[in-house]
Parts: structure tokens; sequence; C-alpha cells
């Protein structure tokens, strides 16, 4: 009876410890260590680049974001969790110092703190860069998980798939949800793949990115065209001389909604800038009608939002500092 019993506790228990321990949060320091794990448990890799004697946002979000129980539940149900710690103030080995660096160049990491999700492949999914507060954190985190989750979804039905057609369609759609920017490295032999599956471009992926491509091209060298001629934005007595110059650029022929759509909203911070916000909303306006469904569009929706406020702050007579005098 009593080992029936005991049989019966053990029954009951074990599932539980055994689930406990399956989620249990521990920082790997190893890549390979991490990515075997990643492998065996069927998750993915969560990599936080971070500085932790020197970098004060990264102190602030290990202390306030990453230590937080509510935090690490996510994280351990579905990454297995890696510092890179990059120190400055102690001395590190050269090995551990040399794998930093080379997940850095990797991952092209150009801040710190961030973070990283791949799958247990070290393909990227989703970044998460800088210090926020812990709701905001564990708001990306939540975007960063739904990212992953689609990713590993689309890579079933990618693999179950029986046509072309169908392979093409799932790999394409897995492709658009991958930082553009490593594409061509951690993806190439996807992109190679869906070229074969897809040679007359049905799926529009490849249109799509010599389209990205090319918006990416057009707004360096408009990027370029501003910094050059940056002493005509800042002063009054260049104004017309700079607003001249952003019009004609606006009559520049193959100029993408894309580039158009920033060269206005340039516009419109300039116009702020000088002291005349009321003059910034036709510019605000013809930017969000470009393409009222894009990012930029949704800061030129924000700033319109604003312009109210903003010209009251301009307008209203400055307060004296000096405290009325009582009687």
């Amino acid at each position: 009876m009593k080992k029936a019993l005991l049989t019966l506790i053990l029954g009951t228990l074990l599932p539980s410890f055994c689930l406990a321990q399956s989620t249990e949060f521990t920082w790997q320091e190893s890549p390979t260590v991490a990515q075997t794990l990643a492998v065996e448990s069927n998750k993915g890799l969560f990599i936080e680049f971070t500085g932790s004697d020197w970098c004060g946002a990264c102190q602030l979000q290990d202390k306030h974001g990453l230590s937080q129980p509510d935090i690490q539940a996510i994280i351990s149900k579905h990454f297995i969790p890696i510092r890179l710690d990059f120190l400055q103030k102690q001395q590190m080995p050269t090995g551990r110092l040399e794998e930093i660096k080379h997940y850095e160049n990797k991952f092209k990491i150009r801040a710190y703190p961030t973070i990283v999700i791949a799958d247990a492949q070290e393909r990227p999914v989703y970044f998460i860069f800088g210090y926020g507060s812990p709701e905001q954190l564990k708001n990306d985190l939540n975007k960063g998980v739904k990212a992953y989750l689609d990713y590993v979804d689309l890579r079933k039905k990618f693999e179950k798939a029986k046509s072309k057609k169908s392979k093409a369609e799932h790999l394409a759609s897995l492709l658009r949800k991958i930082p553009s920017q490593h594409l061509m490295t951690f993806y190439k032999a996807d992109y190679d793949e869906l070229l074969k599956l897809d040679p007359k471009d049905e799926t529009c992926f490849k249109i799509e990115l010599e389209h990205q491509n090319l918006v990416k091209a057009q707004q360096k060298l408009l990027q370029d065209e501003l910094t050059a001629n940056r002493k005509l934005f800042q002063s009054p007595e260049t104004l017309t001389s700079a607003l001249q110059f952003l019009e004609n650029y606006t009559q520049k022929d193959g100029l993408l909604p894309e580039t158009h759509q920033e060269l206005l909203l340039f516009k419109a911070r300039l116009l702020i800038k000088h002291k005349l916000p009321a003059e910034a909303k036709a510019p605000l306006e013809d930017a969000i009608k470009l393409q009222p469904n894009s990012p930029l569009a949704k800061t030129c929706n924000s700033l319109l939002k604003n312009l109210p406020f903003i010209i009251e702050k301009l307008t209203k007579p400055a307060t004296s500092s000096t405290s009325p005098i009582k009687q």
C-alpha cells in the first residue's frame, strides 16, 4: 500500500518537476553549447550583446528587465538564452574576446545593448535595439516571439509542401519576414532555392527585393546630398535657398515614392526648426498621401497631430521668471 502510494505521489510530482526544469532560466556563455541545447530542445536562441562593467543602458536592462521572472519565463519557454558580455574594465581571456567580436561582426552589431532572436542554426529572425522600460522590453520580446513562431511555422510549411508552387510561396513568405540586411548572408541558400523553385518570379519576391535595393540606393544618395549641403539648412538666412534645393530634388526623374516621402518629412522638420510649423502641414500631408501605410507615414501622422501644440508653444509669449511681489 505504501509502495503504491509513493508511486502515485512520484507520478504526480515528476511531470511538474520536469516541466519546471525545462523552463528554468540559465544564461549560457558558449554559443556552441547553446546551439546544441536549442537543437535538442527544439527552441530558438536569445542572444544578448551587453557590456556589464561599462554600458549604463545594458546595466539598466539587466537589472530592471532581463532579471524579471515574467520576462525570463517568456524567454526560457521559447529560447536558449546566451549572454555575450563584452567587458572593458576587466581583462578578458583572448579566446572569449575573439568569440564576442566574431559574433558582433556576424550579426553586424553596432551598439549595445542589442538582442538577437535567432533559430537554432543562428539565423537571425528579430532584433531588439537599445534599452527600454520593462514594459517596452516585454512588448518587444512578445513581438520577437511572434516573429520567431511565424518563422518556424513557415519553415515547417515549406518543408512539408509537395508542389514547387506551394514551396515557393511559403519560402517567399518566410524570406519577407527576415531583416533585409541579413538576407544575402544567413539566408542566401534559401534565396537561391527560391530562384530555382520560382524562376519566373511568380511570387514577386525578386522584383520586391530589387525595389528595396533601389530604395536604399536612392535614400543613400539623398542623405549624401543633404549632408553635403548641410550648411544650407542651418541658417534662417539661407532657408529660401534650402527650400528651393528640396523642391528641385523632388523634380528629379525616377524619384521613388519612398525617397519623395523622406524628402517631404525632412522639409517639414526644417520648417519647424526655423519656427514655421504652420507651413509644415502641407508637406506632411503630401508625404502621407504618397504611401499612407508606410512606417514613414506613421511618423508624419504623429508629427502632424503634434503641430497644434508646437505652434502654440512657439507663439505663446514668454512668461517672466520673476515672482510677483507680495503686498
